[in-house]
């Protein structure tokens, strides 16, 4: 495989970080390198193939969808071929209160798993109103 370049090796923590809802530090670094991969701040929550493979909580993905807008910033990593209990256990969420969505509240923010169009998703919202 091809190595990333310079600008992918220093965005990749920092999109990790960012997709397991640890930290969003310097995260215009990460916000150049996916513009490179054709991610637009103003497209809403479209998902986005990258160069290179991430790893979310130790599951692979090359997709991800990234929202900072206003108060509320979004981090979604997609994981094909994981099921939404093998992301939920590997993120350590918990099953919530309604019986169906898996969450755990972290320092950052809040992150969830679902589906989109039968692909497993693992998401970060970060309330920046704090």
């Amino acid at each position: 495989a091809a190595q990333p370049s310079a600008q992918w090796t220093k965005a990749k923590p920092i999109l990790e970080a960012a997709l397991a809802c640890s930290s969003i530090d310097k995260f215009a670094t990460a916000e150049k390198a996916l513009g490179s991969a054709g991610w637009d701040s103003s497209q809403g929550i479209t998902p986005v193939a990258l160069p290179l493979e991430l790893k979310t909580f130790g599951l692979p993905t090359q997709k991800v969808a990234v929202v900072r807008d206003g108060f509320e910033h979004i981090f979604r990593s997609y994981l094909p071929g994981v099921t939404v209990e093998q992301a939920a256990k590997a993120a350590k969420l918990k099953l919530g209160k309604d019986g169906h969505q898996y969450l755990r509240v972290t320092k950052l923010g809040v992150l969830t798993t679902d589906t989109e169009e039968g692909v497993t998703t693992l998401t970060c919202r970060v309330d920046t109103e704090g």
